[in-house]
């Protein structure tokens, strides 16, 4: 498949499963750099034209007392989805340049949800970094 006819059509994205879990002690908080922490889960279903893209996101402080922990499920509804199949060690998968897509514009949207929960505390000017999605799906640190 060439990049050049590579047009994703997304019937349906939905959004799941959005958890937060904080602990930010405003009195005690002075302006610091904040250690992120992503992981991410993702699975298919190629019969339905389903793929579930889970992010975890964890903000800490340095001494890792005050933080704030997401959890945000994406559910992606793809049109064609038979388009975007190849063999991989003698089964179907989605290619992964539709993989990366749709990694990348779940992280899009859970940068705007994080921000927008941290809008009223004292962590409300962070914004989470541009981060490739391809880093992403790695496995390395």
């Amino acid at each position: 498949m060439a990049t050049k006819d590579f047009n994703i059509n997304i019937v349906d994205l939905q959004l799941f499963e959005i958890e937060v879990d904080s602990n930010i002690s405003i009195n005690n908080w002075k302006q610091e750099t904040l250690l992120l922490k992503i992981g991410q889960n993702i699975a298919h279903n190629i019969e339905e034209a389903k793929i579930k893209i889970e992010l975890h996101i964890r903000l800490e402080s340095n001494e890792s007392v005050d933080f704030a922990e997401f959890n945000i499920t994406c559910f992606f509804t793809i049109e064609n989805s038979k388009n975007y199949l190849m063999d991989f060690e003698n089964e179907k998968v989605f290619h992964p340049q539709l993989i990366t897509t749709l990694l990348s514009i779940s992280f899009s949207t859970s940068r705007g949800i994080v921000f927008e929960k941290l809008r009223n505390t004292e962590w409300k000017e962070t914004i989470l970094p541009i981060i490739s999605p391809v880093k992403l799906l790695s496995d390395e640190d």
